[in-house]
């Protein structure tokens, strides 16, 4: 794999991780034009909200999602990894979800 895919998703107000999850998986690109599926070799997910540890309940299911997004390649046992961070480091007097994904992906940018 050679491209390192990002992308970051906040929900300010009483978002729920299934829906910021959902955020940052529209963009995930799954197959080339030529219809070949891409995978990847290694997923970082950091969740961020302000003050309360939500994720904590959700993570697995989160992981989950991603893993199966990203279709993470079967020789990796531990191709997700997870950070997370109880500050909100926009605003931090602002309850709010954030996550941000990068992952070694085999999708290539189309500009």
């Amino acid at each position: 794999m050679k491209f390192l895919q990002t992308v970051q998703v906040c929900r300010r107000g009483a978002a729920l991780w299934d829906q910021v999850t959902s955020g940052a998986l529209e963009t995930v690109p799954r197959a080339s034009p030529q219809g070949q599926l891409h995978h990847s070799v290694s997923v970082l997910a950091v969740a961020r909200n302000s003050q309360d540890y939500s994720f904590l309940l959700s993570r697995d299911s989160v992981l989950m999602r991603l893993r199966q997004a990203y279709r993470c390649v079967s020789w990796n046992p531990s191709p997700i990894h997870c950070w997370t961070d109880p500050q909100n480091i926009l605003d931090p007097s602002c309850h709010s979800h954030s996550l941000t994904v990068c992952a070694n992906h085999s999708s290539a940018p189309t500009w």
